[in-house]
């Protein structure tokens, strides 16, 4: 009976200081458009696709698909949130057999520290409709980050969350000098492997733009 007693004490205790915690500040939304979007050819209005591919009717079925993949595209925005999250949609395709899927719908979070961007983050991918929490429990101080969207999935609806309370604001793009690209199916699989193409410009801090792929 005692030890009885004494479980229920805790157990009233340790309620008591849970119901003292302060509640956690709700998530409110911030439309992906409204950010600065890079990575595109051109600046296309509400569209995480790589290229308008109505202007480009002479394209191939398959190389349209791929150009409506959101690889190579990053959010750039500054916030002193101590939480990120996002709310992502994309299409009910399956991963191919050598891809996480992660990798194919997922999302990478990247925060600059001393002057260097750190992986901070993922964004899980739960079905075609996703909400995840990228980061919590960090400093209040403004943080430059990066979103990086799907590699190999197109994005149909795109928005990150922050504490309320707290403020979120475009950011100037981190690599100023753009490239096209355009390369063959042996040349593309050589050179930029399955989860490598577009992580590794981050190291030679320019844009590069995949126009024509046609890595199926």
């Amino acid at each position: 009976m005692k030890k009885i007693l004494i479980l229920l004490g805790f157990i009233g205790v340790s309620y008591c200081l849970q119901a003292q915690q302060p509640a956690r500040p709700s998530l409110i939304y911030t439309e992906g458009f409204d950010l600065n979007l890079i990575g595109q050819a051109f600046p296309l209005s509400n569209s995480y696709h790589r290229i308008d591919t109505a202007r480009y009717p002479a394209f191939p079925a398959v190389i349209k698909r791929l150009l409506t993949h959101s690889a190579g595209l990053v959010i750039s925005f500054t916030t002193n949130s101590p939480r990120i999250a996002t709310k992502w949609c994309v299409t009910d395709s399956k991963p191919g057999n050598n891809m996480t899927p992660i990798m194919n719908k997922g999302l990478d979070l990247y925060i600059k520290r001393n002057g260097v961007w750190e992986f901070a983050g993922v964004g899980r991918p739960e079905g075609t409709c996703s909400e995840y929490v990228l980061v919590q429990n960090m400093g209040k101080g403004e943080k430059e980050c990066l979103l990086y969207l799907p590699l190999y999935d197109k994005v149909k609806s795109l928005s990150i969350g922050i504490d309320s309370g707290y403020q979120i604001a475009a950011a100037e793009n981190p690599f100023p000098k753009k490239k096209w690209l355009c390369m063959a199916p042996a040349l593309h699989r050589a050179l930029l492997p399955a989860g490598l193409e577009w992580r590794t410009r981050r190291d030679f801090q320019e844009t590069w733009v995949l126009i024509l792929s046609t890595w199926v």
